[in-house]
């Protein structure tokens, strides 16, 4: 019974049960708003501190540990991939514009501004990252992602590459201890943020 109750997915789902019967029954507590949003804010928070370290450290090792030949037919398949998921959108897409009518919709006094898109040159410059501290700082995961591939080729040129994945191996390790503990207060972070949202619909109706 203690291992079970000791269990992180069961104490999420009791901490959701709570949070519902309590904010049915009890409904709003004003007087507890500020700790329910600094709560959950610290919970959030903390989980948002691994996001960019993990996926740097997480798909740098992945790109080292495939090598060149491997890395070169996963790109093949992932641009085919690309592709044929592209063709499939635009195809369905197609057939429910004819299938599917739609009724004419009258705007009057209306101003339409055209769509902002960056061409395929401007997003593959946008993913180089000019500062990589920057990005890792922004969290703007495309260039972080870039910045994780290159290190990881020019890694598989290196002779002595073994140090590096063992480097790279622990530092995963270390965030993903670290993600443990934080899963520890996940079940109090979710409660904090899930009471006063239903407290307050729930009252709203």
């Amino acid at each position: 019974m203690y291992k079970i109750l000791t269990n992180i997915p069961i104490q999420l789902c009791i901490s959701v049960i709570l949070a519902i019967v309590g904010a049915v029954c009890i409904g709003p507590i004003p007087a507890l708003d500020y700790t329910f949003k600094m709560v959950g804010g610290i919970f959030i928070d903390a989980l948002k501190m691994l996001v960019v370290p993990l996926a740097f450290v997480a798909v740098t090792g992945a790109v080292i540990k495939m090598g060149a030949s491997r890395l070169r037919k996963m790109s093949y398949r992932f641009i085919g991939l690309t592709f044929a998921m592209s063709f499939v959108g635009f195809a369905i897409g197609y057939l429910l514009m004819n299938l599917v009518s739609i009724p004419p919709m009258d705007v009057v006094n209306g101003v339409v501004k055209p769509a902002a898109h960056p061409s395929i040159l401007e997003f593959i410059r946008g993913c180089i990252p000019v500062n990589p501290f920057n990005s890792l700082v922004k969290g703007n995961m495309l260039q972080v992602l870039t910045l994780s591939f290159f290190i990881g080729l020019a890694t598989l040129k290196l002779k002595e590459k073994d140090s590096v994945v063992h480097g790279f191996d622990v530092a995963q390790q270390i965030l993903v201890k670290i993600a443990n503990m934080i899963m520890h207060i996940a079940p109090l972070g979710v409660f904090c943020l899930l009471y006063p949202v239903i407290a307050k619909s729930m009252s709203n109706v």
